[in-house]
């Protein structure tokens, strides 16, 4: 008794899935997740999810670092897009643009906690 397997009539190399990442958004998410490498800018994030909104000297007082250490790590994150701030009075106050990391609960699950 002689089976045999089926085969497959189509033998073309599969076609790129619209899904796929192109090399732009690949080098993106890159840059991201560069910029989120960095533990001190990490821990930014977590500030400004869970409060909101903070100034620079809030931000220094809760991380332990001076005012020009904190001033280059959100001018870096500005830059990448993933925060904003307004000026009120002398102070600037920053917090997360959400269109950058998406639901951060779900991204990182127990954030509010951290």
């Amino acid at each position: 008794m002689n089976s045999s397997l089926p085969v497959p009539t189509d033998t073309a190399a599969p076609s790129q899935s619209s899904a796929e990442p192109n090399s732009v958004t690949i080098s993106e998410l890159a840059q991201l997740f560069k910029i989120l490498s960095d533990e001190t800018r990490l821990r930014i994030v977590v500030l400004l999810h869970n409060e909101q909104e903070l100034n620079v000297r809030s931000l220094c007082a809760r991380l332990g670092h001076s005012q020009p250490a904190v001033s280059h790590h959100l001018a870096l994150m500005k830059m990448a897009g993933l925060i904003a701030c307004r000026r009120d009075g002398k102070h600037n106050f920053y917090h997360l643009l959400p269109t950058q990391l998406g639901d951060l609960d779900k991204l990182i699950p127990g954030i509010s906690n951290l």
